[in-house]
């Protein structure tokens, strides 16, 4: 990412092509805190891999796009302005923090760019966080959408579905309650207003990071259900996802549920 012409960049992990033509170097099944799998389980991965080689397919360095298949999420042809991946790798890109001066949800002080590592590593790009006060577009937000397709240095990519993150842990425990999940009829409103979203600035979809604070409230759930039902109503086509996390779940892993 560049920032005022300063390039801050992640630590990149090591390079892995290889492990889709070789998979002797790669652990047969993936580990998950050191707990070895049911006997079946490794036979039905050596199965999917035994099927994979027959087929004599590679997979692509970038995630296809297209069908909406979801991976039998039941997904449909989800996706405003590009279709739901049939695989997904996504990537989180913090782009708004109002605990970081110059980089608040207001601020327009910046232009965000990618780095070509996240130009071909995801299929999906979450933009990070709307506050869920004031559910307005942050600048950067709308700055970074509006790259898509233009093959301008650090765009997104043409075929990249484009998520809006609202809330996140730090915005779930402040403000709470999110005030347009104490009532169906403040729901129902905010709905109608994100449904306008995917024509205004370019998005695809919205991920509904409500966790711990604002999401232990009783009234946030059903409503939560009236702000989606309205929303899938405006908006058929419109990728809505929700961070799922606690138990039950396996090995501390973390996933998103799509609706």
């Amino acid at each position: 990412m560049k920032v005022n012409d300063k390039k801050i960049s992640c630590k990149e992990g090591e390079d892995d092509d290889d492990d889709d033509d070789d998979s002797s170097n790669k652990p047969e099944y993936p580990p998950h805190g050191g707990v070895t799998p049911p006997k079946e389980d490794q036979e039905k991965q050596e199965q999917h891999e035994q099927e994979q080689a027959a087929s004599g397919g590679s997979k692509p360095s970038k995630p296809p796009v297209g069908g909406g298949g979801g991976g039998g999420s039941g997904l449909g042809e989800r996706g405003v302005h590009v279709p739901w991946p049939k695989k997904v790798m996504g990537l989180y890109v913090l782009l708004a923090d109002d605990d970081e001066e110059g980089f608040e949800s207001e601020s327009d002080s910046w232009t965000p760019e990618l780095f070509e590592w996240q130009q071909e590593a995801a299929n999906v790009l979450f933009f990070t966080f709307i506050h869920p006060d004031t559910m307005d577009i942050p600048p950067a937000f709308k700055k970074l959408a509006a790259t898509r397709g233009t093959n301008q240095p650090g765009a997104v990519p043409k075929d990249t579905v484009i998520i809006f993150a609202i809330g996140g842990y730090a915005y779930s425990l402040k403000p709470n309650p999110w005030h347009w999940l104490t009532s169906k009829e403040k729901a129902e409103a905010m709905a109608e207003k994100v449904a306008k979203w995917p024509e205004m600035y370019n998005c695809d979809g919205i991920d509904l990071d409500l966790e711990e604070g604002a999401g232990a409230r009783p009234e946030a759930g059903p409503n939560m259900i009236h702000f989606i039902r309205r929303l899938r109503q405006l908006q058929p086509k419109m990728i809505i996802s929700q961070p799922t996390y606690g138990y039950p779940q396996v090995s501390n892993a973390r996933g998103n549920v799509f609706i």
